[in-house]
């Protein structure tokens, strides 16, 4: 055995246990990628959630009473509380990782079992086109 030989051996084990320590981190990050981002069925279930009467993306309970009042958004712009109240709704959904407005709409149906209404639609849609993320 020479020394030509352990420095070949040296260097093969060297580039499998590469190999491997690379495949180690691939996995690891792709676990940990997995496991910090919610699969779309329990996103749509916690965006159901929330959406309900006291919860996180509940900006409708507030405005009871007070839907058609109007506000100015910017000058010469005015709009009902129930507009504003949807709009927040649609950006909040972009926000939390919705990826599609059609995706916002199935979740309208399934929390509101209706279809929304085109009003209602229109400032859906303003909100998820938002792309600030204040």
């Amino acid at each position: 055995m020479t020394a030509y030989f352990y420095i070949r051996v040296l260097n093969q084990l060297t580039s499998y246990m590469k190999y491997f320590l690379s495949l180690f981190l691939l996995a690891f990050f792709v676990i940990d990628t997995v496991a910090q981002t919610p699969d779309s069925v329990s996103l749509r279930k916690l965006i159901i959630q929330h959406s309900k009467e006291g919860g996180k993306l509940d900006f409708f309970t507030g405005i009871k009473g007070k839907e058609t009042v109007g506000s100015q958004v910017k000058p010469g712009i005015y709009a009902q509380n129930i507009h504003i109240a949807w709009f927040y709704w649609g950006k909040a959904n972009y926000v939390n990782g919705i990826k599609s407005l059609a995706d916002v709409v199935s979740i309208f149906k399934e929390w509101k079992e209706r279809e929304p209404e085109r009003m209602e639609y229109e400032h859906i849609k303003l909100g998820f086109a938002d792309r600030d993320k204040r």
